[in-house]
């Protein structure tokens, strides 16, 4: 044989994607509810103040 079983399938990139979305929905399901909505809140922040600071950064550039 040439090395390969018959057995391996390769993954595309969307499969890597579908399998870290997984693992990350069962640790976050694994977890009390204060603690979601306390992880949830926070990631939410972030992502707003990384929008603003972007926003306000590019405006700057413009001037």
């Amino acid at each position: 044989m040439d090395g390969i079983e018959r057995g391996w399938i390769l993954a595309s990139k969307d499969d890597v994607a579908y399998g870290v979305v997984l693992f990350l929905r069962m640790l976050v399901g694994s977890m009390p509810d204060w603690l979601k909505a306390t992880l949830i809140a926070t990631v939410a922040g972030l992502l707003l103040w990384s929008a603003v600071r972007r926003l306000r950064r590019r405006r700057a550039t413009v001037r």
